[in-house]
């Protein structure tokens, strides 16, 4: 486990930073994906969703001890590794609740959706 340090700047909006304990593969995991911070969290009527670079990443520490701290101190900022959503194969939203996963097409869908597909038993 490491700390990183994550910062994306929005020129005149501002900007979101976030300190953080991560491995390597979870930052990994992330880059190329977005990360749907939603409503307001840079003021009134802003909505962000951001493409996660390799280059907003900074590996900050890996000292055992600075690790520790930053583990009891929870995370500083937003960290982005908890905005990174599946979007729903049926309609394309991206929601904090866990997609269901058909047993019988391998699609995963959220909660206001089904599965539609002809050859899926479980509609």
């Amino acid at each position: 486990m490491s700390v990183y340090y994550w910062r994306a700047d929005f020129g005149q909006f501002g900007r979101l930073e976030s300190l953080f304990v991560a491995d390597q593969k979870e930052v990994e995991a992330v880059i190329g994906r977005d990360a749907v911070f939603g409503s307001e969290v840079l003021g009134k009527c802003s909505d962000i969703t951001i493409n996660l670079r390799a280059e907003q990443f900074e590996l900050a520490s890996e000292n055992d001890a600075i690790v520790d701290f930053i583990e009891s101190m929870r995370e500083f900022g937003y960290n982005p590794l908890f905005y990174v959503f599946d979007p729903c194969d049926r309609c394309g939203a991206r929601s904090k609740v866990e997609l269901r996963p058909c047993p019988s097409c391998e699609d995963r869908f959220c909660e206001s959706c089904e599965c539609f597909d002809e050859y899926c038993r479980f509609i």
